[in-house]
């Protein structure tokens, strides 16, 4: 029974000595140039670029060829949705890809195979899983995430990859959500901003689950909620500790993501604007707050995040975007916000999105076990 997502398992399961059960590539799509070849047999997967065409915007970017994939004994005698993420091999590849380099990426599908058994050194071509992938165009003069990198090398997912593999399988499986989310946020930035904010706090919030998974669901309920701790141990110990596991994840999720931030949240970026337009960073946990409050108002409420943060930054005279908006205070329509409700700009939470992400990672330094 597989234990992570498709990629770790195939990672794992992979032999570079045996004829792999499959071989097969599939197209990465990217409004940055992907340069600089990933290949090694000791990997099951090769990053090739795609020679680069002659035109910005979305582009046929890079080829992901994969040696192996799922094992083909997946019991189907009960439910298991450990590892689900809503996706493949290519997209947790794809998703992996724009999480450790900043830019978009996403699977077109597969478009070439090497069935076992057949001869053809150069695959057999398929279309039915290819499809090319839809990118709004940008909607206003200037974009909303200015800083996202023009080209990323494909060698520089090397150690990332490597430690991905090396990780446990839960751990894995976090992290793979977590890149879901935010490949999907960088997507959908320019279309939609507001789904853009949810989604690049909710990528936090797997990872700040995964890292309080080892505390026992009792522990955390009681910290949590002492007084509901108290009252179901009235009724016994085994039926205080069946309702933690029941409910420990659910509580207090404001909490275990502000500690999940304070430790991995980043310094800020090398190249900023004049000081009226930074964010305090002095002031991040406060800042953290009122996003993730926005956050829940925009899922529980149907409130979404103030129009201002959803705007293209302005950029000073030597191209260097805005991390507020600025003024004392912002409208739109009939609605107004003072500057202290108005934190950051999104690219500058895409920023530290990424780079929490990336630390904890970084931070993932389990044994390989096959």
């Amino acid at each position: 029974m597989p234990e992570g997502p498709e990629l770790w398992t195939a990672w794992r399961a992979y032999d570079p000595r045996s004829e792999p059960a499959e071989i097969f590539e599939a197209a990465l799509y990217s409004d940055a140039d992907l340069v600089d070849p990933l290949m090694d047999p000791l990997r099951p997967v090769d990053l090739m670029p795609a020679l680069p065409p002659v035109r910005h915007g979305l582009k046929f970017a890079a080829v992901a060829r994969i040696r192996g994939g799922m094992p083909a004994d997946v019991a189907l005698s009960k439910s298991d949705t450990a590892s689900y993420h809503g996706g493949g091999i290519v997209e947790e590849i794809a998703s992996l890809i724009s999480l450790a380099l900043g830019v978009r990426c996403r699977s077109g599908g597969i478009t070439r195979t090497w069935p076992r058994g057949l001869t053809d050194p150069y695959g057999t071509p398929i279309e039915f899983h290819h499809r090319r992938p839809y990118l709004a165009e940008q909607a206003e003069p200037r974009p909303l995430l200015p800083n996202l990198p023009q080209s990323g090398n494909l060698a520089d997912c090397a150690a990332l990859l490597d430690s991905f593999a090396a990780a446990e399988g839960r751990q894995a499986t976090a992290l793979v959500r977590a890149a879901r989310l935010f490949e999907h946020a960088l997507w959908v930035a320019e279309d939609d901003p507001n789904f853009s904010w949810l989604e690049l706090v909710s990528s936090l919030e797997v990872v700040a689950l995964e890292s309080t998974a080892d505390q026992p669901p009792a522990e955390r309920l009681a910290i949590a909620k002492p007084e509901l701790w108290a009252t179901l141990l009235t009724a016994g110990k085994d039926h205080a500790v069946s309702v933690a596991e029941e409910l420990a994840d659910q509580v207090k999720s404001t909490a275990r993501f502000r500690t999940f931030m304070e430790r991995y949240h980043p310094d800020p970026p090398a190249r900023r604007p004049s000081v009226g337009g930074q964010v305090d960073w002095t002031k991040m946990k406060k800042h953290l707050g009122l996003i993730y409050n926005y956050r829940s108002k925009a899922l529980h409420s149907g409130v979404p995040f103030p129009q201002p943060m959803c705007a293209a930054p302005i950029a000073e005279p030597g191209g260097c975007a805005m991390e507020v908006p600025l003024g004392l205070s912002a409208s739109a329509g009939s609605t107004v916000w003072m500057a202290k409700e108005l934190p950051m700009h999104l690219h500058v939470f895409a920023y530290i999105a990424r780079s929490a992400l990336l630390n904890w990672w970084h931070s993932i330094t389990a044994t390989p076990g096959m």
